[in-house]
Formats: C-alpha cells, structure tokens, sequence
C-alpha cells in the first residue's frame, strides 16, 4: 500500500490546527471563550485542542497568558463586587455575599473553606461507646 504526501510534503495525515485555526481559537479566548466553545466553533473535540497546545509550545504560551489575564480581571471584579465597590461599566454595586465567599474561599482557604479537618487525640472504642464510658477530654 502506497503512503501518501500531505499538503506540506510530509507523509501522514495533515493536522487538523492551521495558523488560521490557531488564530480563531487565540482570538476567542481573549474574548472570554471556554475551551469547549472554542473546540465546538472550530469543529474538533476538546481532546484534540488539548493535543494541539501540547504539541505547539507558542499556542500553549498564548493560551496561558490569555488565561492568565482574565484570572486577574476576575480577580479584580470579584473584589470590587465583594466589597461593593464601582464597578466601571455597570456604575456602583451593593456588596455581593457570593463574591465575598468566593473571595475568601480563595484566598484563606485554610479558613474558610467548606471541610474541615478535625483531628482527635485519644482512643475512643465501640465498647466505650456502648458502655457510655468514652473520655470527654
């Protein structure tokens, strides 16, 4: 069976990601895009967006500093809302109690967050237990 040349005269399957691709999906992430709207816009999987930042170190470098910039403008306005602050587009906002719980989820999460790790010391059995004997210490 004889291979075949791709479009770049290598031998295989072409890539699925162009330069134009990698564009499109550049140019949604700094609009705000989650990766699963940018697979479905573009017609591929997840699973393959994935494969293609993998494979492309300067799309994964763009992918991330994309990211990084929209953490810290959420970051931002999380703390403006949480502390009902003015909030530019939108003029003032009352505090908001659920940007103040994520706000401190996330930046105390030794304190608040939702489990907690209780640790005892002694030994408690079932036969303490039963009998109603257990150290209250």
């Amino acid at each position: 069976m004889a291979t075949r040349k791709n479009g770049n005269g290598k031998r295989g399957r072409p890539r699925f990601f162009t330069n134009g691709k990698k564009a499109r999906a550049i140019q949604l992430w700094a609009e705000g895009a989650r990766d699963e709207d940018i697979a479905s816009e573009l017609g591929c999987t997840v699973v393959t967006l994935y494969r293609e930042l993998a494979h492309d170190p300067s799309f994964l470098k763009a992918e991330k500093e994309i990211k990084a910039m929209w953490d810290q403008q959420v970051e931002r306005d999380l703390q403006l809302l949480g502390r009902g602050r003015l909030v530019p587009e939108k003029g003032a906002a009352p505090p908001n109690v659920t940007a103040l719980i994520f706000w401190l989820k996330n930046r105390q999460p030794e304190r608040w967050r939702d489990r907690h790790e209780i640790a005892h010391s002694g030994k408690v059995s079932l036969e303490d237990v039963i009998l109603g004997e257990a150290d209250e210490g």
